[in-house]
């Protein structure tokens, strides 16, 4: 029953049936008590535990598929097909560095080789080991058996494992694997692989030197062989090399060691089957039974039982989990995502704190049922690529906006808009990261190639992930306000979008006026780049007016007061969101003119210039930093207005 090894207790299996998902911090209270306890115990050499093994597995396929063992610093036993499929199938993540039950201190090529290298050994291997090439020493096994058998028919009765099973294995492996013309040599080969199959530790450095010796003289001297031991010095693997003496002699051991192992099983079930099945013997006189009867019999009773893979890349990752409405956020081992058909997996940096996300997290806004993985301002470098990806490569640093994928398939989008809130609110089935799916406040994310964007290598990630919707929405309100480069531009709300739309008005070139009712932040606005600090709509007007009011705050009647110094003809751009109703004086907008602008992103071009205004330094960030642990304190800060002025996790 194959296995996997934990390379380190951070990379833990999940398993893929959905039935457990260890903790990195050990082996789980659940599984702690009663059935489970025997696999956190087990030892594979123990036979009491060999014995107790079905039923313990059968209880494992039904209740727990990977089941976690503390056998040789901890395991994890796989135990139905589907799964020992995936692990087989994905040599990246579930390396075959240990192919056996524990670790050992030699190199075992190529059972501990993955592809494609493991491949170039087979490659070279396989010829040896045909039906065809292996029937030039039938004669020599015949004499072999007879031979066996001819030293205990007097008897009347043998031992079949120990006096043929073993010694007719070992004759045999002996000449197959190290098939020397010195009949001395070859005599204390066969002594010396016997001795490995009876558990002689010092068998193998024999075997070692026998084959050490040959492998010396036939490199030395004319290519006259055509078997094993001058293939490993002929064989040339990966981009053209030779095999090293270690590996020549990794391979004879491997040889040895799994085929003692394997034949001997086989020939001791055949013997069993013998002895327990009347008329068996009679089936294995058919010319027919070495192509299907003995096929039939190393399937119902494997000589090879278990296998072993390291877990060499990490399955599970830590993501932040809103488990419910108003919970604290969770830090929590979760599957890791794959890149899919046209998608990059990105390994996150950093992620903002929104005040969407807080309205998903208390329920004022909602999208889906929890439990939620927030967080749709999230940046870090592309670690893999799926199917069809162009665009990216390994390495890329690029951040992941709310925005990530249109149907394609509806009215809208068959109007071919850039994506932006206008998409997220109009397309039948959009993709919005963070909000219909899980989110960036985790380690990994998945997600399509055409909902990412490049970062300048000169913005540090704590600086990129607020700039993703903070400061992508001001930098695309004032675009989309269109204001004359002569223009004012007053800011209406000092806060994780107004600090932002204070600096990039500043950084355009605009008369900036701040409106704030709050004295601590008239200093602050002053230092961000406002040429003005008003209170109200009448303080704007007495300092000249505006051509512009950027709408930032989470409240209307802030704007709806400030509009009173609007210059006319003159636009409020809305960008933030508030639940209380807005009124308008009626009479000046008609009167002046007056144009309101809802803006909503408007296209990846205006994150990519916002961008560039943080790279250049004329734009940046106030952010608190956190880490991961700390995301529970982050979400309350946020929640409860104390931040100035962004939240960044970093993962």
């Amino acid at each position: 029953m194959p296995f996997v090894h934990a390379a380190d207790t951070e990379q833990v299996l999940d398993a893929y049936a959905g039935a457990f998902v260890a903790s990195p911090h050990g082996i789980p209270s659940r599984f702690r008590n009663g059935a489970h306890e025997f696999f956190e115990q087990l030892d594979w050499f123990r036979r009491e535990d060999c014995e107790r093994l079905p039923e313990e597995l059968a209880w494992a396929r039904r209740e727990c598929p990977v089941v976690p063992s503390g056998f040789d610093g901890g395991q994890y036993v796989v135990t139905r097909y589907d799964d020992l499929r995936t692990v087989g199938e994905h040599p990246e993540i579930f390396s075959s560095t240990t192919p056996g039950v524990q670790h050992v201190p030699v190199a075992l090529p190529p059972l501990d080789l993955d592809p494609p290298l493991h491949r170039d050994f087979r490659q070279f291997l396989n010829p040896y080991f045909s039906r065809s090439f292996l029937s030039r020493y039938l004669p020599r096994m015949r004499e072999l058996a007879d031979s066996l058998i001819d030293g205990v028919i007097d008897r009347g009765r043998l031992e079949f494992v120990s006096e043929f099973a073993i010694p007719f294995t070992a004759g045999s492996l002996a000449r197959v694997v190290i098939d020397d013309d010195d009949p001395d040599r070859m005599e204390r080969a066969v002594q010396a692989v016997t001795g490995v199959a009876t558990g002689d530790p010092s068998a193998f450095e024999r075997v070692a030197g026998a084959a050490a010796e040959i492998l010396s003289e036939r490199s030395a001297g004319p290519a006259g062989h055509d078997d094993v031991l001058q293939s490993l010095i002929t064989a040339r693997v990966g981009e053209g090399r030779p095999l090293t003496l270690d590996e020549q002699l990794g391979v004879v051991t491997v040889l040895l060691l799994g085929g003692l192992d394997t034949t001997r099983g086989a020939i001791a079930h055949i013997g069993r089957f013998l002895a327990q099945l009347p008329g068996f013997e009679q089936r294995l006189r058919r010319p027919e039974w070495v192509r299907r009867d003995l096929e039939e019999i190393l399937r119902h009773a494997s000589t090879v039982s278990v296998m072993g893979r390291t877990v060499v890349e990490a399955t599970q990752m830590q993501a932040v989990v809103v488990p419910k409405v108003n919970a604290r956020w969770e830090l929590q081992s979760v599957g890791r995502p794959e890149a899919g058909p046209n998608q990059v997996l990105v390994r996150v940096h950093a992620c903002a704190i929104c005040g969407t996300d807080v309205w998903m997290a208390n329920g004022t806004l909602s999208f889906r049922e929890f439990p939620l993985v927030l967080g749709h301002e999230g940046v870090g470098e592309v670690v893999a690529v799926g199917a069809g990806v162009t665009q990216r490569k390994i390495g890329d640093r690029v951040g992941i906006p709310m925005v990530q994928k249109r149907c394609g398939k509806c009215d809208f989008c068959r109007e071919q808009h850039p994506n932006s809130f206008v998409t997220a609110a109009n397309c039948a089935a959009p993709i919005l990261t963070g909000v219909n799916v899980d989110g960036a406040h985790a380690e990994y994310i998945a997600a399509d190639v055409d909902g990412t964007v490049l970062l300048p290598d000169a913005v540090p990630y704590e600086l990129a992930a607020p700039t993703l919707c903070a400061g992508f929405t001001v930098w695309a309100g004032l675009r989309r306000a269109e204001v004359k480069p002569s223009g004012r531009v007053a800011v209406v709300g000092i806060g994780g979008l107004g600090h932002l739309a204070i600096q990039y008005a500043k950084a355009a070139g605009y008369h900036v006026t701040a409106v704030t009712h709050s004295l601590g932040k008239r200093d602050l606005a002053r230092q961000l780049g406002a040429d003005e600090v008003v209170t109200d709509g009448a303080g704007l007007k007495a300092a000249g007016g505006a051509d512009l009011i950027m709408h930032t705050s989470s409240n209307h009647a802030a704007v709806a007061g400030a509009m009173e110094g609007l210059r006319p003809w003159g636009k409020v751009v809305m960008m933030g969101i508030a639940t209380d109703e807005m009124t308008l004086p009626a009479l000046p907008l008609v009167s002046h003119s007056y144009q309101i602008i809802g803006s909503a992103h408007n296209g990846f071009e205006y994150l990519a210039e916002a961008l560039d205004f943080v790279a250049r330094g004329a734009v940046t960030p106030m952010i608190e930093v956190f880490t991961k642990e700390r995301v529970a304190e982050a979400y309350e800060k946020a929640a409860n207005g104390d931040i100035r002025f962004k939240a960044v996790v970093t993962y």
